[in-house]
């Protein structure tokens, strides 16, 4: 196996999970501004939280290349390449760090959909418009 390929897919994960966290971070931000009602700040906040989403976008495609390459790599197919799976593949020298980083990406996603969730609640209850989500649907595959 091509141990600099996982090398290589660690560190996009760690910069998803930074970017996932200050996601985390507008998400809670928006919260307080939905609930001050806070239509000029939640405005900005929004084009914020777009662009993070964009940023999500971005490295999760460098993911999946990385995730495609490793698949043809074992003759798998992209949809069986879960964070189990990826973990169990890992080189055995960075099977405990890589476990412990795919369970920290797996929370971190977590709580992003849990508050994106919340917040749309907030968003339907509210007169203010939608909003943007920045968590992209193929990452629940992932995430098994």
């Amino acid at each position: 196996m091509d141990e600099k390929l996982f090398d290589d897919l660690a560190q996009v994960l760690r910069q998803e999970m930074d970017c996932c966290e200050r996601a985390l971070d507008l998400l809670r931000e928006e919260k307080g501004l939905l609930i001050k009602r806070d239509l000029e700040a939640f405005g900005e906040q929004v084009k914020q939280k777009e662009t993070q989403g964009l940023e999500v976008k971005v490295l999760e495609e460098a993911r999946l290349g990385l995730m495609r390459k490793i698949g043809a790599l074992v003759e798998l197919p992209e949809r069986e390449l879960t964070c189990s799976k990826l973990a169990e593949l890992a080189p055995p020298y960075c099977t405990p760090h890589y476990q412990a980083l795919l369970a920290r990406f797996k929370q971190l996603i977590g709580q992003v959909a849990t508050a994106n969730e919340q917040n749309g609640l907030l968003l339907e209850s509210s007169s203010i418009g939608g909003a943007a989500t920045v968590i992209q649907p193929g990452i629940v595959d992932f995430l098994r």
